[in-house]
């Protein structure tokens, strides 16, 4: 064709040159479709490679309660060994003990398991010869020391992401007072936060809105519990077990947690004890609700993804917006005062060692059983037709959701109420793109058909901005949440759906109401109940 074309046209016929273009084209068109075809290819073998490597990554999650004495000391080890591996991710160290999740190489990671058994064997830290059970397999590498106290699960990463989204991308190692916090010291101390003076007119003013958001906190608990009390006349079984343990009391503290923790069931022991109550005397299934309930610790957003679910035994969903929610809301809650035996779960174990302590100090009547390994363990090590638990496993890590699960989905869009479990509408947790009410800031489930209709937070524009900081502002101050868009007590108009000419409302974690429930209230628990399996 190149020799055709340059040669003078003159010397040409019209149908050659004609005939030349078109095959020309045809080639050019054929070249093209080989490109695309190598590059799906190489796109392909790239995924398939990348699926591979994913094997090579975990994310360590680990607790292990012991008492440090020199927490200095113990925050640099932790630090030096995850510098040397290139570990990212976060380690709470305090007198009581560890917590952490890191994210790295799954065989450095094991080194790094080796050397913190070392350590805590030449500290007397419990060492025996049990297996330990939070391995992906039933073997234990020889350079690695028995200590089956501490409890470290590796978990898979999620195959649908990339693995760069997928691990923590800095490392932080932070004394604490506590393995994880119960109790908000700040509240019951609000001179001492951190264990500091408040040196400056602005820690002091923070220190006035403590006491302040104490002395309201103390009202609406002391209501809860006088309207919980009045709902029990005639019941005295469930005022025999709230009496002297009023919620708005200073004994709900860390006074609370000198008995030993509840005892574990692994998950073949946590199923049999759970179906004991679902089949009668002659081992048929029963119609009536048991004496049993599961109490789920999690927060609100975790729950809403994914729960156990037993016929004829209540889940109680806790619905907390944090961990320190929890003392006062149990501490009376009547599903809790009718029941014998309580089987609680959280993520990964931690949450539940701290809870089950005060539960049987509140309830000594009471029997009391934690899930071992917490949600975590139990999916890895049961199958699923044995399968109690229902939707995804939220965890605290770049995946928002851990990628072992049976298809289940227990979550809805809160505008539609279509089935929907994903914060993040198909993108990755890390780019920030999940949907969160724009008040509070409360991960919320929108599906994809109704996402575009609404403003989250985070997606306003400057002006729309701060007519979301004037809603939070008036929010605040309305602890039982009621409807901020009526007009009343100087709130904020939506205009009719639009927010400085922005056609989409903003959402909050109220919907259909323009409201906020989180901020500034108390949680509002929600029994779940099913009578056959899902």
């Amino acid at each position: 064709h190149d020799q055709l074309v340059g040669q003078s046209n003159t010397h040409l016929p019209a149908a050659t040159t004609k005939t030349t273009d078109c095959v020309y084209v045809c080639i050019q068109e054929e070249m093209e479709e080989q490109e695309r075809e190598r590059e799906h290819q190489d796109q392909q073998q790239h995924e398939e490679q990348e699926q591979d490597q994913h094997e090579d990554w975990r994310i360590a999650l680990y607790y292990y309660y012991i008492e440090i004495s020199d927490v200095p000391a113990h925050i640099q080890f932790h630090k030096s060994l995850c510098e040397k591996h290139g570990f990212c991710g976060r380690i709470r160290v305090s007198v009581e003990g560890i917590n952490g999740v890191l994210s790295g190489d799954y065989g450095k990671l094991q080194e790094y398991e080796a050397a913190f058994r070392l350590e805590l064997a030449k500290n007397g830290g419990g060492a025996d010869d049990e297996t330990h059970d939070g391995h992906d397999d039933n073997t234990r590498s020889a350079s690695i020391p028995p200590c089956s106290d501490l409890d470290i699960k590796y978990c898979h990463l999620r195959p649908d992401l990339p693995i760069k989204d997928q691990l923590f991308d800095t490392l932080m190692v932070k004394e604490t007072k506590s393995v994880i916090s119960l109790f908000d010291h700040d509240l019951h101390h609000p001179s001492d936060s951190d264990g500091r003076r408040q040196s400056n007119g602005r820690s002091k003013q923070s220190g006035r809105r403590r006491r302040r958001k104490e002395h309201k906190q103390n009202d609406q608990q002391r209501q809860q519990h006088d309207e919980t009390l009045h709902n029990n006349d005639g019941n005295d079984q469930s005022q025999k077990s709230t009496a002297g343990i009023p919620a708005f009391s200073p004994t709900l503290s860390q006074d609370l947690l000198k008995v030993e923790p509840a005892p574990h069931l692994n998950a073949e022991e946590w199923n049999e004890r759970l179906q004991s109550h679902v089949r009668n005397e002659n081992g048929k299934e029963s119609d009536t609700t048991s004496s049993a309930i599961l109490l789920d610790v999690r927060n609100c957003y975790e729950s809403r993804v994914g729960h156990f679910a037993v016929p004829n035994v209540p889940t109680l969903l806790t619905n907390t917006r944090k961990y320190s929610d929890l003392p006062t809301m149990l501490a009376t809650h009547p599903e809790i005062q009718g029941k014998e035996e309580v089987f609680m779960y959280c993520t990964g174990g931690v949450r539940c060692e701290r809870v089950s302590m005060m539960m049987q100090t509140l309830y000594p009547e009471k029997k009391f059983y934690q899930l071992q390994g917490g949600i975590q363990t139990y999916l890895k090590d049961t199958a699923e037709d044995h399968n109690l638990y229902l939707g995804k496993n939220f965890v605290f890590d770049p995946r928002r959701t851990d990628p072992v699960h049976f298809g289940t989905m227990v979550g809805k869009c809160i505008v539609c109420e279509q089935p929907h479990d994903d914060y993040d509408n198909g993108h990755a947790p890390s780019e920030g793109k999940e949907a969160r009410c724009v008040c509070c800031r409360m991960l919320i489930l929108v599906c994809n058909d109704c996402r575009p209709k609404f403003c989250c937070f985070g997606e306003e524009t400057d002006k729309a901005d701060n007519d979301r900081q004037t809603t939070a502002t008036i929010s605040k101050n309305n602890s039982n949440g009621s409807n901020i868009a009526d007009g009343d007590n100087g709130s904020v108009s939506l205009n009719g759906g639009e927010i400085d000419g922005i056609p989409r409302p903003p959402l909050f974690c109220g919907y259909p109401r323009s409201t906020c429930i989180h901020e500034g209230a108390a949680p509002k628990p929600e029994v779940v109940r099913i009578h056959e399996k899902i």
